[in-house]
C-alpha cells in the first residue's frame, strides 16, 4: 500500500508503493548497446545477419541521438512547468475547439522540428 495523500496528486518517487523492473526498456538499451558495440569493434568478423543488424544499429543511434538528448532535456523543463499553466494555454474542455488546437500545436511543433521554421 502507498502512504501517498492523493488528494494532492504527490508525484515524488517516494511516493510510489513498489517499482517494478521495466523489462521491455531495459533488455531494448542491452540489445542496442551490445549491437552498437559489436559494430564498433568488430564488424567484419560477423555473420552477415548480425553485420547488417549492428551496421543498421550504429547508424540508427548516430542518427537519432541528438533528438533524443533534446527530448529529455525538453521534458525535463516540461516538468518544471506547472500543470495549470499548461491546461490554461491549451484551453478548457475537451471539445472539438480543444482539438483543433492541440491539432495545430503538434503539427507547427513537428514542422518547426523537421524543418526549423522554414516552412512557415
Amino acid at each position: 500500500m502507498s502512504t501517498c495523500d492523493t488528494s494532492h496528486h504527490n508525484n515524488s518517487p517516494s511516493c510510489h508503493s513498489k517499482q517494478s523492473f521495466d523489462v521491455l526498456l531495459w533488455g531494448s538499451m542491452a540489445i542496442v548497446a551490445v549491437l552498437y558495440a559489436l559494430a564498433l569493434v568488430a564488424s567484419d568478423a560477423l555473420p552477415t545477419w548480425l553485420h547488417t543488424a549492428a551496421e543498421a544499429t550504429e547508424n540508427l543511434v548516430n542518427t537519432m541521438w541528438w533528438g533524443m538528448a533534446l527530448g529529455v532535456v525538453m521534458l525535463s523543463l516540461l516538468t518544471r512547468i506547472p500543470r495549470e499553466f499548461v491546461i490554461s494555454v491549451l484551453g478548457a474542455g475537451g471539445g472539438f475547439t480543444g482539438i483543433v488546437r492541440a491539432t495545430a500545436a503538434g503539427v507547427l511543433l513537428d514542422l518547426c522540428i523537421n524543418g526549423g521554421c522554414q516552412t512557415l
